[in-house]
């Protein structure tokens, strides 16, 4: 049971990273396409619509910045899980 709880957390996180990434790189590669599909339409955007349009170019500003954090979280959370795991925090 134990073995298991050790293969938990690491797998947690890092899906959850990925599912971040993914998400980076759809706000700042993929979703500027459609953006542009949505400004050349001419149709009013609804209040999501311009969220996501902010939330897209600020993304694309700040690229650099969002991936040394990004790079940062990870170096962080791996290091806590192996902490975690050696027993040294929490442990016996």
């Amino acid at each position: 049971m134990q073995e298991t709880h050790r293969m938990i957390w690491p797998m947690a996180g890092l899906l959850a990273l990925i599912c971040l990434l993914g998400c980076f790189v759809y706000l700042t590669i993929i979703f500027p396409h459609t953006m542009l599909a949505w400004e050349a339409s001419g149709e009013a955007l609804s209040a999501t619509q311009k969220w996501l349009v902010a939330l897209s170019q600020f993304c694309g500003r700040n690229f650099a910045d969002i991936v040394v954090t990004l790079c940062m979280l990870m170096l962080g959370m791996g290091l806590w899980i192996g902490v975690m795991m050696k027993g040294w925090i929490g442990g016996r």
